[in-house]
């Protein structure tokens, strides 16, 4: 018989975060999560829950006093409101090869949303657009890079028995030889035109400017995303939130800021794969592990591609191509063997082609779902 519970007691919100560890024992191919910093994003701190945008509910599946799954279901409401729906969301989606198991959560956070007057239900969804959605429909014998989702084999069988249908398609990439990439050759006359253009400066993330950089970023990307599917800008506080602990991880020789007469118009980031040294660590950051974390984050050589941002009033004139060859670049030069790429919608055909130009290979293909509610 299976119980689900809201985790409201410390203990239940403890089984939420560990369910998965039992879940995926034995598995090479599972990186846990960084437990301090997922309670960290789940928790009421977290600018998104606040000043009503959004709003959570965790659940934890129970056969006996045993933990066996666990569900998010979250409200975007800044999302229902910028797209005039009234989606709710589920993700985070931890549980066996079990109809039985994975009805009773889905059917939890269902109720908790057809309660509040929701329309549809949608997922796997992270928290926002601009984290992971969606679940890995192939490439399970390769594990998620940081900021990639993963999940078991059985888990798009599974929704599909619970009657969710495929309503948005992405694509993970991966470079496995960055050494053999030629950055050159993805440059044309009129990329080369550009960076001939004396007003145009290329440079590296200014880490004595930390807070300027980190909100030209952030604007480029709200501008550059705004008509996506499913974004929602960042708000300040969102992103000050979320930035404090990268001010420690970002590497500034990886990120690239493309300038016109001084001001930013295009940005590229590249993060270590810190997944890499998560797995190693089983996702334990204390007692020692940030130690280990910080000091390991520079023996890692494999790259992974955050986002590319440019000015809408810039975008098709060749600047995402110059961004990429000099981020190729700057990783042959510090010594990084692959690089990764986060979700790209299949709706996005030119940033995918601009992947596949690269040299670069589909390693996992995700599937959002939905159903009525």
């Amino acid at each position: 018989m299976i119980a689900v519970r809201r985790a409201d007691s410390a203990k239940e919100r403890r089984d939420f975060l560990a369910v998965g560890r039992e879940l995926h024992e034995g598995d090479p191919i599972w990186t846990p999560p960084l437990y301090d910093d997922l309670a960290r994003t789940l928790s009421p701190d977290n600018p998104l829950f606040q000043d009503g945008r959004a709003e959570r509910e965790l659940y934890v599946a129970y056969r006996g006093e045993r933990a066996v799954g666990r569900v998010l279901g979250h409200v975007h409401h800044a999302h229902n409101q910028r797209h005039g729906e009234r989606a709710g969301f589920f993700g985070l989606l931890e549980c066996p090869d079990e109809l039985e198991v994975a009805r009773a959560l889905v059917d939890a956070v269902a109720a908790r949303h057809r309660a509040r007057g929701l329309e549809r239900l949608r997922g796997p969804y992270e928290l926002t657009i601009s984290q992971c959605i969606g679940a890995v429909v192939s490439g399970f014998d390769e594990p998620a890079s940081t900021s990639q989702s993963w999940n078991a084999p059985h888990l798009p069988r599974l929704l599909a028995e619970l009657g969710f249908a495929p309503v948005y398609g992405a694509k993970v990439f991966r470079l496995d030889d960055v050494a053999g990439c030629d950055e050159d050759a993805l440059l044309g006359d009129k990329h080369r035109a550009w960076l001939a253009d004396p007003r145009v400066r290329v440079r590296a993330w200014d880490m004595t400017r930390f807070d300027d950089d980190l909100h030209a970023a952030m604007d480029l990307l709200n501008q550059s995303f705004a008509e996506n599917y499913g974004f929602v800008p960042l708000s300040e506080p969102e992103v000050e939130f979320f930035a404090r602990p990268m001010k420690r991880l970002v590497r500034p020789e990886l990120t690239v800021f493309l300038e016109l007469d001084g001001e930013p118009v295009s940005v590229g980031m590249v993060l270590p794969d810190f997944n890499v040294l998560v797995r190693a660590m089983a996702g334990e950051l204390w007692p020692f592990g940030w130690a280990k974390f910080l000091l390991g984050s520079r023996a890692v050589r494999a790259g992974v591609l955050q986002f590319i941002a440019t000015s809408p009033a810039l975008q098709n004139k060749g600047l995402m191509r110059i961004v990429l060859a000099e981020l190729v670049r700057r990783l042959k030069a510090h010594g990084f063997t692959s690089l990764d790429v986060t979700w790209i919608g299949d709706a996005n055909a030119k940033s995918q082609a601009h992947m596949r130009a690269l040299g670069m290979r589909e390693k996992h293909a995700l599937t959002l779902y939905e159903r009525p509610l």
